[in-house]
């Protein structure tokens, strides 16, 4: 187990995407909570986001509002991610679910 500065470290490096059933996403980039809705087709999940750090978007920065644009391209092995502007994917492998508990 690493020091607390390094688990900081790896959780404001990290992206984790939550994809729920109802059509709504939880985005953790760099430690920054982005929610919204989603439409995920076989090729492309197309992102409407809604918040920024529990904040509507509308009310954000200008610049802030341009960062939340995200792009993912979803092939068989994993989903490409990325900003808008960036020209490397993050690739996000699916999540083994839980074991169901007795």
């Amino acid at each position: 187990m690493g020091t607390q500065n390094e688990e900081v470290s790896r959780a404001l490096a990290g992206v984790i995407l939550e994809l729920r059933p109802n059509g709504t996403f939880l985005l953790q980039d760099g430690g920054i909570p982005f929610e919204g809705t989603y439409v995920a087709t076989d090729r492309e999940i197309k992102f409407d986001v809604l918040q920024i750090m529990n904040r509507p978007v509308g009310i954000q920065p200008d610049s802030t509002q341009k960062a939340s644009a995200f792009t993912a391209e979803v092939k068989t092995d994993a989903i490409y991610f990325r900003a808008v502007g960036e020209t490397d994917p993050v690739i996000l492998k699916p999540k083994a679910p839980e074991p169901a508990r007795p």
